[in-house]
């Protein structure tokens, strides 16, 4: 059985590599796996060892306690689409006008 821990862990790696519109298969040969294992550390299914996820940390550029749940007593949060992850990637290199104006259209859309 998964811990909860290891699928949180795993759900932000897949988070952070998509945010950086990175393949399983670039991330896999950064850290010297295969895309398959990339798979099971992001579901859960593989407990990803200290070092690999050092690795990780550096490929993507991000700290390491990022990985990590902040508050033990809340549980797992709810996971987001690829979808929604590609266009969180694109939202991030609008210019602020730009985001202003998506901002507005999707708040006049969600009504």
């Amino acid at each position: 059985m998964t811990h909860p821990t290891d699928l949180y862990v795993g759900q932000q790696i897949r988070a952070c590599r998509l945010l950086q519109q990175k393949t399983q298969e670039d991330l896999g040969k950064a850290i010297g796996v295969r895309f398959q294992q990339l798979q099971k550390y992001e579901t859960g299914t593989n407990r990803v060892s200290a070092s690999k996820l050092l690795s990780i940390a550096d490929y993507l550029d991000t700290p390491i306690q990022d990985f990590f749940p902040t508050d033990r007593t809340k549980g797992i949060t709810s996971q987001a689409s690829d979808q929604e992850y590609r266009l969180i990637a694109k939202l991030r290199k609008l210019s602020e006008p730009k985001v202003a104006i998506v901002y507005a259209l999707v708040s006049e859309i969600g009504k």
